[in-house]
């Protein structure tokens, strides 16, 4: 590339302007589109109730009673589970029981 070349493009550049043209209302617009995007965000159920025990769960008597509450829920729960498993291994132990001292089922 020569002097001249480089002397012309370098004067093109230096009268080169750009000109954007906004709409008047471009700005009352983004902000509207933020409003209600923000509205149908706060309006949403999940992100309420997510928001609610964030801040609840900030104070210690409510991280207290969360706890309290899941482990007598997870207790309770294995409990039931167990009581259940214990009532049929003693089903069992009672069936093998009868058939060891029944007589009858002694000679089959």
């Amino acid at each position: 590339m020569n002097d001249s070349d480089s002397n012309d493009l370098s004067t093109k550049l230096r009268a080169w302007t750009v000109d954007p043209r906004v709409p008047t209302s471009f700005q009352r617009e983004v902000w509207q589109r933020i409003a209600q995007r923000q509205a149908v965000r706060d309006e949403a159920f999940w992100p309420r109730v997510m928001e609610w025990f964030s801040t609840q769960l900030i104070r210690p008597r409510y991280a207290v009673a969360l706890v309290a509450l899941s482990l007598s829920i997870s207790v309770g729960a294995g409990l039931l589970h167990a009581q259940d498993a214990n009532a049929r291994h003693w089903k069992e132990l009672e069936t093998r029981y009868a058939s060891s001292i029944d007589p009858l089922e002694m000679g089959r």
